[in-house]
């Protein structure tokens, strides 16, 4: 029985230093509410440990508690009293901080509006440079699709360009092949006339004179419609023998752009051409 009140008298000891450190933990709101209802269960569980003892122990025993738990009592008191003075001085200090801060907002009080206008510049500001930027964003967007797009139209161009080319080269290419068989087929077919023309011809350029046949085109002095009446010469060529002129021979027409021995023997075999 002695061990369980003096179990119970330093339960409650310890409650009463947890109380005056920090009262909230056993739910108390101030330290003199813990003086209140904690001192008297002390005084209560130590009679109850003296009662158990010899009297004269428990009565000496008693009075030094009383007196111990008076010392601190006494000592808690003052500590009291001088957290309460901390108290008072930090509310007045408080309230000196709060009519600072009155006098400041007052002061700045005609600079409210200075900054509202700086800010709503700001924002003006920043709404404009967003909008520049979302604007260039989508130009350079809308830039890269239209040049893709152009990109691809211009390699299907170039596509169709060269498919364009190979078939106009196999063209003049199955041309030259006609034309060398037809110049064949000409000089097989009339090789009496065609000597006959040759000695003709030479003895035309060798001659020098300026008496050409009927029918003839005078290659130095005829108009480019003219000219254009001479086989394998069209409005190109006909311009080009303006600018090359003059021509002396079937052999200095190989100069005119196009025309290689076949055409020259084909413009040969037609005889109408003049070298006067």
């Amino acid at each position: 029985m002695n061990t369980f009140f003096y179990i119970l008298f330093t339960l409650s000891l310890f409650v009463f230093i947890l109380g005056l450190v920090k009262p909230r933990l056993i739910r108390l709101p101030s330290r003199s509410r813990v003086c209140l209802y904690v001192i008297p269960a002390l005084i209560i569980t130590s009679i109850l440990y003296n009662s158990t003892l010899d009297p004269n122990k428990a009565q000496s025993a008693q009075l030094t508690k009383i007196e111990t738990l008076e010392a601190s009592l006494l000592d808690k008191e003052t500590e009291i009293e001088d957290l309460t003075v901390a108290l008072e001085e930090a509310e007045e200090s408080l309230k000196e901080s709060e009519e600072q801060l009155e006098l400041v907002q007052a002061e700045e009080g005609d600079t409210d509006d200075l900054i509202e206008e700086q800010l709503e510049e700001a924002k003006l500001e920043w709404e404009e440079e967003f909008r520049e930027q979302i604007e260039e964003e989508l130009e350079e967007r809308i830039t890269a699709e239209i040049s893709e797009d152009y990109e691809d139209k211009l390699a299907a161009l170039d596509d169709k360009i060269k498919e364009k080319e190979q078939t106009i080269e196999e063209k003049e290419s199955a041309i030259s092949k006609l034309e060398e068989e037809v110049a064949s087929a000409s000089t097989d077919s009339g090789n009496e006339t065609a000597t006959t023309e040759t000695e003709t011809a030479q003895s035309s350029e060798s001659a020098s004179t300026d008496s050409c046949g009927p029918g003839t085109v005078k290659i130095n002095s005829a108009s480019e419609s003219e000219l254009q009446a001479i086989y394998e010469i069209g409005p190109d060529r006909a311009a080009q023998i303006i600018q090359l002129r003059p021509f002396s021979s079937y052999n200095d027409l190989k100069r005119i752009n196009g025309i290689g021995d076949a055409r020259a023997e084909a413009i040969k075999n037609q005889g109408i051409v003049c070298f006067d």
